[in-house]
């Protein structure tokens, strides 16, 4: 468990994240599930993080994180 939770947080790392963005795996890590927090005071904020998250698809640490 302990290694998981280790890679987890290597990858969530390298994804270099904005502030107002965190992302966490399901309990234990049962299933491959994740979520997706956001946090933010303004539409411009709010834009940014969606700009921000649209891109993650791309990033090769996040789809390891999902499949």
């Amino acid at each position: 468990m302990r290694e998981l939770e280790e890679e987890f947080e290597k990858k969530r790392k390298e994804l270099n994240l904005p502030e107002g963005v965190s992302i966490h795996h399901l309990p234990y890590f049962e299933g491959k599930g994740l979520s997706v927090e956001l946090q933010f005071e303004s539409m411009e904020k709010y834009q940014s993080l969606l700009s921000v998250l649209s891109q993650l698809a791309d990033k090769e640490e996040f789809k390891e994180m999902v499949c």
